[in-house]
């Protein structure tokens, strides 16, 4: 799910947990806190203001991880790099073997 998608659903819902939410403080923590470990991870220090920033910048590093990701996983494809190697370059780990 892209970010995009996650805040469309994301606004959705919190329309039905105003008293879980009640302020924007709240929103943006529970929006932070739903986000991909990888994205989480980076913008876990910055404070945010509100929603919208924080879509924002998640955009912008999700732009990032895409953007660099691709060639390092097509480079490793040409190299042959270990399956060990996997969870290195992807962020996540491989899928186990069929036996």
């Amino acid at each position: 799910m892209t970010v995009l998608e996650y805040e469309r659903r994301f606004q959705d819902l919190v329309a039905f947990a105003s008293t879980y939410l009640p302020t924007g403080r709240h929103r943006v923590e529970r929006f932070r806190d739903g986000l991909r470990r990888e994205l989480r991870m980076i913008l876990i220090a910055i404070q945010f203001q509100s929603v919208l920033e924080l879509v924002q910048a998640t955009q912008g590093m999700e732009r990032v991880i895409r953007d660099t990701l691709k060639p390092v996983v097509e480079q490793s494809q040409v190299i042959g790099a270990k399956r060990r190697d996997f969870e290195f370059l992807t962020g996540r780990p491989p899928l186990p073997k069929k036996e």
